[in-house]
């Protein structure tokens, strides 16, 4: 069975962001993960309640974005 990994990204460097997102979906799927749902937050400060709810529903997360 598949292991399920939700992630985080973060919307303020959008276009890197989803290159970063492609990139690990691909590596995801090499390694015989599936990406669960995918969340976009605003900013830095929204991303571990976002982790927290990802949690309840996947054996993973990580998050994808740029901190200036």
């Amino acid at each position: 069975m598949s292991k399920r990994v939700g992630l985080v990204c973060g919307s303020f460097h959008r276009d890197e962001v989803e290159r970063m997102l492609a990139f690990a979906t691909d590596e995801a799927e090499q390694h015989g993960l599936t990406i669960g749902d995918v969340v976009w937050v605003p900013g830095s400060m929204e991303v571990p309640l976002a982790l927290d709810r990802l949690l309840a529903s996947h054996d993973a997360a990580a998050c994808l974005g740029i901190i200036e």
